[in-house]
């Protein structure tokens, strides 16, 4: 069925729009200076690119490498690279040239020209990958700076407040509007560059002429290619920080060993900034040889022009929008947006008849690599390597069991997740570090110390879906179980204490964030998992014993023993999220309408944890006991009750 939120091409107007555009290109190239003696003689050997004489040619016509859609041929030099392509000089040729394309300061000129891609670049500019709205909302409310998580933040506008100098000193390179400063191959230590973070695509040749320029200043003569190919290695850079995903994905869990300590490095990987990992177990998807993109569109990535508070709201694809029953909502070709066609043809997929495109279902947005035909069932491509892959239904204890409804399809099937407790952050007078928001050493800095890194079962809880509007059970993280010294009034102290001398502390956050993990097995996890396991309800390691009688308002009388002791800023053993049988409300997570399980919740849970004690969640109970599980409360004989 036709979707009323996808809208149709508008061919009509693609002729007139472009026309507009070239017109205002030719307008932009009018300001180049036209009488110095090395002005271009407008001769038939010098080329004509969109409307003008592409003078870079005359230096630069040995260049290969290009991409189809980026052929200076087609579009030429200067389009991306600016500068003067009407003189033969080269000093006045480049200058105001810009060397690396794409960075966000630049890229209304450049990648967003009104020919190109200009309501792309418009998205990408206000996305979260460039301001990192929801990280310096996140972090001023968690150093007591704001009253929210949410809000207006930039990270191209911060301040010289506590909070926002952690945020210059430790977290800002890895997001789009950071600019690179030289031409390179993207690696694991990549940050920033705008469209290039992406998109800029290096052939092992094209790799090493470029590592010769930067030593030798040999001229390469083979040029990355811009592309839509985005393999994960483009991802990793970033994204293998903060809830580390692509390592998550991969299978990898980061360590606090150092390099120089390992006795045998060959049984850890070892990345380029040195991080020590170890293997734990990759996401289903990365076994079936599924990239990042696969998932992720373009809007889900790159952004739609909305703005959003943190990315959990800003991406659009599920779980449920390939794994389904009843698939949902679909798209035929012909009312497609205008986007999504383009990247059909850049990607070569021609057999478009008959197809309907499966769109997301909390935006419509098309999925161009989920679709279906007329009597055939759902098909999912790869985008990169268009291999086929089957598509399964959640099994009948994912949607018919009672209270299951709600759960998200990763609280039951992530492996494992990142966790930290007793993270501490310290300001520390006499130290320098870098300022990356103004590439200064400054006097003056935020160290974060951190204790043994786990990669255990996530916690649950509940996060208020916004773009669903309704409660949902998720998985979570201890975001937050945080200690921040060396404040004073908001603002660093220049005579705090060593961090060996602090025996205070100014700031303690026990704060929980919502997570996907990126840890999909195809095997849920065990019903016991769930109902008998006090970390999962957020109460932190121990044991739950059955039989006490600690509690009288259980159903059967039960205790929680913690493993941990408890911290002195708030009573809570030092890795839980919430109480034994209580409601906590304030300072709960780093997400408004995020919170631990509360009372009569945990009550719920436990209970059904007591049941599995002797009514095993094999087939004959499933039907019989927790399909409705009110009704067999009710039925409870003397002996459950002992």
């Amino acid at each position: 069925m036709m979707t009323s939120d996808i809208q149709p091409q508008k061919r009509k107007w693609v002729l007139p729009a472009l026309i507009i555009g070239l017109l205002g290109l030719a307008l932009t190239i009018h300001h180049f200076s036209v009488n110095d003696d090395s002005q271009l003689q407008l001769t038939s050997d010098i080329p004509v690119v969109m409307g003008h004489r592409e003078g870079c040619f005359l230096c630069h016509q040995e260049m290969t490498g290009f991409s189809p859609s980026h052929d200076p041929k087609a579009i030429g030099c200067s389009s991306c690279h600016l500068g003067n392509p009407l003189t033969a000089d080269k000093d006045s040729a480049h200058k105001e040239m810009v060397k690396v394309p794409g960075n966000l300061d630049t890229v209304s000129a450049t990648c967003g020209q009104s020919p190109c891609h200009r309501d792309l670049t418009a998205n990408v500019t206000g996305s979260l990958m460039a301001s990192g709205q929801g990280m310096v909302s996140v972090n001023r409310y968690v150093f007591g700076q704001t009253q929210s998580p949410d809000g207006p933040g930039h990270l191209s506008h911060l301040s010289d407040s506590a909070a926002d100098i952690h945020l210059r000193q430790l977290c800002v390179t890895c997001h789009l509007g950071f600019p690179k400063k030289q031409a390179a191959a993207i690696d694991q230590k990549s940050r920033g560059g705008g469209c290039a973070a992406c998109h800029i695509d290096y052939t092992t040749e094209a790799r090493q002429q470029m590592a010769d320029y930067h030593q030798s200043q040999k001229l390469p003569l083979l040029h990355p290619e811009l592309n839509i190919k985005v393999g994960n290695e483009r991802c990793f850079g970033c994204h293998s920080r903060s809830a580390r995903i692509s390592l998550n994905y991969e299978g990898w869990h980061e360590t606090t060993l150092r390099l120089k300590n390992l006795k045998n490095a060959n049984k850890y990987r070892i990345l380029q900034d040195r991080r020590v990992l170890t293997y734990k177990g990759a996401d289903i998807h990365h076994e079936k040889g599924m990239l990042c993109i696969d998932c992720h569109s373009a809007r889900d990535a790159m952004g739609d022009g909305n703005n959003y508070n943190h990315q959990g709201e800003q991406v659009e694809i599920s779980c449920s929008d390939c794994h389904s029953k009843n698939p949902g909502r679909s798209v035929k070709y012909e009312d497609l947006d205008s986007d999504s066609v383009k990247i059909l043809q850049l990607r070569n997929i021609a057999d478009r008849k008959n197809v309907e495109y499966l769109a997301t279902n909390k935006t419509g947005t098309p999925l161009i690599n989920l679709t279906r035909r007329p009597g055939e069932s759902l098909r999912f491509r790869g985008k990169l390597d268009n291999k086929d892959r089957p598509l399964n239904a959640p099994a009948e204890t994912c949607t018919e069991i009672q209270g299951h409804d709600r759960l998200t399809c990763q609280t039951c099937h992530t492996q494992w997740a990142p966790t930290c407790v007793e993270c501490h952050t310290q300001y520390l007078p006499n130290k320098k570090r870098k300022d990356h928001y103004t590439g200064e050493k400054v006097q003056g800095v935020w160290r974060e110390y951190k204790k043994n890194f786990t990669a255990l079962q996530p916690t649950l809880g509940i996060r208020r879906d916004k773009r669903l509007n309704k409660d949902v059970v998720d998985t979570f993280i201890p975001g937050m179980i945080l200690t921040i010294g060396g404040l004073r009034d908001n603002k660093p102290d220049s005579n705090a204490p060593p961090k060996k001398q602090a025996d205070r502390y100014q700031i303690f956050r026990r704060m929980y964030a919502p997570t996907f993990s990126h840890t999909i097995q195809k095997e849920s996890r065990t019903c016991q998992s769930c109902h008998q396991d006090p970390r999962v309800l957020g109460l932190g390691e121990g044991r739950i014993e059955y039989g006490s009688a600690d509690n009288p308002q259980a159903e059967i009388p039960m205790s929680f023993k913690p493993k941990n002791r408890p911290h002195p800023a708030d009573g809570l053993p030092r890795d839980a999220w919430t109480s034994f049988l209580k409601t906590k409300t304030l300072d709960t997570s780093t997400r408004t309408g995020s919170r631990p399980f509360n009372q009569p919740e945990q009550r719920r849970i436990l209970l059904v944890g007591q049941c599995l004690l002797c009514h095993a969640a094999d087939s004959v109970n499933t039907s019989r006991v927790y399909k409705r599980f009110e009704q067999a409360l009710g039925e409870r004989t003397p002996q459950c009750l002992k």
